[in-house]
């Protein structure tokens, strides 16, 4: 799981990026304190399945892995997104989908 772990984290690190850049151009069809609700409610999602992974609750774990990346997808859809950002966002997605289905 550490390399599955790593990849999430470069994943959610991707999609921070993402916001950052997002945030600073000029004609940004949603605005910044949108996409940082996204970004903080999908980085608590991740860690509250994190931490149900660590401590061995796998079953919650995998439920909470399943339901980020569903809830990723189905967000996705309304934001305006570059083929980058969609690229990162189908990465993170497939690395959550992939963990909740090995656990």
């Amino acid at each position: 799981w550490g390399h599955q772990h790593a990849l999430c984290a470069v994943s959610l690190s991707s999609f921070n990026c993402f916001l950052v850049h997002q945030s600073r151009m000029h004609m940004d069809p949603v605005p910044a304190d949108e996409k940082e609700t996204y970004r903080r409610h999908w980085l608590l999602k991740f860690n509250e399945a994190l931490q149900e992974d660590t401590w061995g609750q796998l079953v919650e774990a995998q439920e909470h892995y399943s339901q980020l990346a569903g809830n990723i997808a189905a967000q996705q859809g309304r934001l305006p997104l570059t083929s980058v950002d969609k690229e990162h966002l189908h990465r993170l997605i497939l690395c959550l989908s992939t963990r909740a289905n090995t656990l």
